[in-house]
């Protein structure tokens, strides 16, 4: 168990944003070199998000998808929303004095992405109601478990970790263990400490930030734009330029010629010279190619359609919503509902929803299948009439095609 303590020590350990500052994008020895492979640092959430935009604009849009949701109070069982608790609509609607739902919501699934972990924070000051005065987001950044040591045959939370602890800019304070609730991107081996997908976009995203640096050194220190060399000889050859000649050459190119008033278009000199121009053959390099490929790599990992990026038509554009919607956005908006229900007092029996039915790349698919139902329905009520069906089995044909008619 001691050896679980120690893991959690050095895993969040790597969330410190100052560690992560001294040991990225500071200078240009960022990466880790391992047997000819050059990669940069994934266990530094906080700047790669910070810092790369084809990581930072997928999170982001996923982030906004799940903040649309409405939060809904539903019985368990059924497929109508209930009237929710006063105490707890309010709580939802203004979770603390800085935030709304949809900032608080955008933050958690943000933190949550990025570092494979997050935790909310409830104030439960009031003894009036057993509801929380207010509910906010902590950063993976500064907080983290106090474990107990007792992984197994543990039936509370209690159990496993023994508090946190708060720790930013020499401001640290303890939280108890049921006033944190603690959400977690699953790790293949261990179910206590979530892990971050960035880790597996270590070589899509050291290849982008490479290309970038590459277009960026093309740019700010290619050097000069070309060469003006003497093109003067004699009958021992070429004759070079004076010191002289060249200075004046150079502040006369510099000064005198250009396109705004009072400057020359062209420029006459008594030496004959000829101008050679450097360039770097971009193009050829396919940097920004290879920018596109990688930030496919790193959609894919995400759970993002790609349509919602890569240039396509609106039907692909709602394709791209709805799939990542039902394949992404509801499976992260599922499992937070769940836990947060509990942590701030639903009652048995009863479970918070977020809806997005009133999304209009949902209605479009709503209205869709309102008019294939009464396309159908006309169809059946017309065999019915004819005596060629009951009215049983079309009953039966509707339900089997469409599950939510009754």
């Amino acid at each position: 168990m001691q050896q679980d303590i120690n893991f959690v020590e050095r895993f969040f350990n790597l969330f410190n944003k100052k560690n992560q500052r001294k040991q990225y994008f500071n200078n240009r020895i960022n990466y880790q070199i391992n047997k000819g492979e050059v990669y940069i640092d994934t266990d530094v959430p906080y700047d790669l998000y910070n810092t790369i935009p084809q990581l930072r604009t997928p999170v982001d849009k996923l982030a906004a998808m799940f903040s649309n949701g409405v939060f809904k109070y539903q019985k368990i069982g059924s497929d109508k929303f209930d009237n929710m608790p006063p105490e707890i609509a309010k709580l939802l609607e203004n979770p603390n004095i800085l935030q709304g739902q949809n900032p608080f919501l955008n933050q958690y699934l943000r933190q949550l992405i990025v570092y494979g972990n997050q935790f909310i924070y409830k104030n439960s000051a009031s003894k009036i109601t057993t509801t929380p005065q207010s509910l906010i987001n902590v950063s993976p950044a500064n907080l983290k478990p106090k474990l107990t040591g007792k992984l197994f045959d543990q039936v509370s939370m209690d159990g496993i970790v023994s508090g946190f602890e708060y720790n930013e800019n020499g401001t640290v304070k303890g939280f108890d263990t049921n006033n944190i609730l603690w959400s977690k991107i699953s790790d293949l081996d261990n179910n206590l400490i979530g892990y971050s997908p960035l880790k597996a976009m270590k070589y899509p995203l050291s290849n982008t930030v490479a290309a970038y640096q590459y277009l960026n050194c093309i740019s700010s220190e290619k050097g000069g734009i070309g060469i003006l060399s003497s093109q003067s000889k004699d009958s021992m050859g070429a004759l070079p330029m004076s010191d002289i000649e060249k200075k004046e050459l150079e502040a006369t190119y510099r000064q005198e010629n250009g396109i705004e008033d009072g400057q020359k278009r062209i420029h006459i000199t008594t030496g004959s010279v000829t101008w050679s121009p450097m360039s770097y053959p971009t193009r050829d390099l396919l940097l920004m190619e290879q920018i596109d490929a990688n930030f496919l790599a790193i959609l894919n990992v995400l759970g993002v359609n790609q349509n919602l990026f890569v240039n396509s038509t609106y039907e692909n554009l709602k394709n791209g919503l709805i799939q990542t919607h039902n394949d992404t956005v509801v499976v992260y908006a599922d499992g937070f509902t769940q836990a947060l229900g509990k942590f701030i007092g639903v009652k048995d029996g009863y479970r918070l929803v977020l809806d997005y039915s009133h999304l209009p790349y949902l209605q479009a698919d709503k209205l869709k299948d309102a008019q294939t139902f009464s396309s159908v329905s006309t169809s059946l009520n017309q065999l019915v009439s004819a005596g060629i069906l009951d009215t049983k089995a079309a009953n039966t044909i509707l339900i089997n095609q469409f599950p939510n008619y009754k």
